[in-house]
């Protein structure tokens, strides 16, 4: 529930603006296409940006939107510089398209995940229909803390590592943010293991 005056005065009730948009549709125009032409969260130059972008980027394939564009916003930096670049923006993206910087991207056939604690985490995974072996996670953390999580995967196939991508915010002067890979995880228990996942952070995780 926001805070605003259409949830306030106008609706009574948060604005629910995709599963809104989807009743209507179901409603008057079955089978037809969810759009959403422009969309920005800002924090384009701070990792809160890329936090905002990963989890937008889940919810919509969680809810089966056909597409969405990024509006990028125009931003004043650091050195008082007018400019269009995002690279938090671009770094939300990266978690999901290319974590390893060799183009490895989020699976096409998005699968049930949940967390426990939805104020401060947000989980999505998914697979490619032809690699069932292989299970990419995006897991967010909105803490200004670090936090431990918890994963077991229900799978027909027993998985054996987990390998790790997080993005952090980066040291002042740096460039580009970019995901930095980590030691690999056992699992110690079937398709189950421990995550470790820093303060404001999105954790690419891929399970085979």
């Amino acid at each position: 529930r926001d805070s605003s005056w259409i949830s306030h005065d106008i609706l009574g009730e948060p604005v629910k603006l995709i599963p809104r948009l989807k009743d209507k549709i179901a409603h008057d125009f079955p089978g037809t296409g969810l759009s959403i032409s422009e969309y920005e969260f800002g924090g384009g130059l701070h990792i809160s940006g890329a936090l905002a972008e990963a989890d937008c980027l889940g919810i919509l394939g969680r809810e089966g939107v056909f597409s969405a564009t990024y509006w990028a916003p125009a931003y004043t930096d650091s050195a008082g510089h007018y400019t269009t670049d995002d690279p938090y923006i671009r770094a939300g993206f990266r978690m999901f398209l290319d974590y390893d910087d060799a183009g490895s991207r989020f699976g096409g056939l998005g699968l049930t995940a949940s967390t426990s604690d939805t104020t401060h985490s947000s989980v999505y995974a998914s697979m490619d229909a032809g690699h069932p072996e292989r299970v990419v996670i995006v897991a967010i953390n909105k803490a200004s803390t670090a936090k431990t999580a918890a994963i077991r995967l229900t799978h027909t196939q027993v998985l054996g590592t987990a390998q790790v991508w997080v993005l952090t915010q980066q040291a002042a002067g740096t460039a580009i943010p970019k995901p930095v890979r980590q030691a690999d995880i056992p699992l110690p228990v079937t398709n189950g293991f421990i995550l470790a996942m820093p303060a404001y952070s999105v954790t690419t995780v891929v399970v085979k």
